[in-house]
């Protein structure tokens, strides 16, 4: 049988083995626009563009050229006007980094 602190232990567990190819990543694939939709998203878990736009303190046309590019690479995808990060595992780096 396996517990919840188990779980929650071997998750934290892929994180840390993950952080430096997420960090890599961060670092070379992702322009300082991008990086802070992700933040956003991962903070937020899903949101449209609206309300992304308002928690960057810009307008969503500012942003809208911006998101079509991570949903063209598949970082991001889009579901019912929602936009979230697709690799769950990256989303929750993103959050503890």
């Amino acid at each position: 049988m396996v517990s919840e602190g188990d779980v929650k232990e071997m998750f934290t567990g892929m994180l840390a083995e993950l952080d430096g190819e997420f960090e890599s990543r961060w670092l070379s694939e992702f322009a300082p626009l991008q990086r802070r939709i992700l933040r956003v998203l991962a903070e937020l878990g899903e949101a449209g563009v609206t309300e992304v736009a308002e928690r960057l303190e810009v307008k969503p046309s500012d942003i809208s050229s911006t998101l079509t590019r991570l949903r063209e690479a598949m970082v991001i995808g889009l579901g019912d006007g929602s936009y979230r990060i697709v690799d769950t595992m990256f989303a929750r780096w993103l959050t503890a980094a």
